[in-house]
């Protein structure tokens, strides 16, 4: 399975100088909990909740002035649509990142998150079931020759 048969779309994405209280409000709408920078040359970096609350709310910052860009997480880690589900998702582990944008020669495809990944899981079970169950019986047959 590769990360374009699950990725979320369309992909929410915010101008690097937008203020954060135009992405919460952006946010909130999509009801939705991160927003994709963008801005040349492409993806700029990534705005999450967690983002907001601890670099403007604990802060006690004025979402009204403070601009997305100060907050971001700048250069994401990203991933290719043909890459393969279970790389993509080790990625995550190691770099405890929640999403991850999907990029193809420098245009935002979409987005992958935990919650994708989740959801395929019980593709992803049962095709390794199939897989199992398919060298299991190539086992059997070459033991009977």
């Amino acid at each position: 399975m590769q990360v374009q048969d699950v990725m979320s779309r369309p992909v929410r994405s915010i101008s690097p100088t937008a203020t954060v209280a135009e992405a919460v409000r952006y946010m909130l709408r999509a009801r939705i909990g991160s927003l994709v920078v963008f801005g040349p040359p492409g993806v700029a970096g990534i705005v999450t909740e967690r983002d907001i609350l601890r670099k403007v709310v604990a802060r006690r910052r004025d979402p009204d002035t403070v601009q997305v860009q100060s907050i971001m997480t700048r250069q994401p880690a990203t991933v290719a649509p043909d890459a393969p589900l279970r790389e993509a998702a080790a990625l995550m582990v190691r770099r405890n990142i929640r999403r991850l944008p999907v990029v193809q020669k420098g245009t935002l495809m979409g987005i992958l998150t935990s919650t994708d990944i989740v959801a395929a899981e019980p593709v992803l079970e049962e095709q390794t079931l199939r897989r199992l169950a398919a060298l299991g019986r190539a086992m059997l047959m070459s033991k009977a020759r």
